[in-house]
């Protein structure tokens, strides 16, 4: 999701174009895109990444690096805006 997610926001017409090779890399590539662009980030679906087991909201296996990407956008500032839709309450992002 994470390079996908990149690969939209750079320059899709760039030939050259690079993506980071690492998650912390693409995550620190990711919150400069939203620090100099407005962008509008829409995660739907995200109860299919979260588990009911042990904890209600917790990420399912395999899925635990979502946390870092909202978290990130979450706390971080920058000129855009994330809205998560999910069925279920997530456990890190409720309020």
């Amino acid at each position: 999701m994470l390079s996908e997610l990149l690969r939209s926001l750079i320059n899709p017409l760039a030939t050259d174009r690079q993506l980071p090779m690492t998650v912390a890399d693409s995550i620190a590539c990711l919150l400069d895109r939203l620090q100099q662009y407005r962008c509008l980030l829409v995660f739907d679906g995200v109860e299919l990444i979260l588990t009911d087991r042990p904890v209600a909201g917790a990420y399912r296996r395999g899925y635990e690096g979502y946390r870092e990407v909202f978290e990130t956008i979450a706390d971080r500032s920058h000129l855009s805006c994330s809205i998560l839709i999910s069925r279920e309450n997530h456990v890190d992002l409720s309020i």
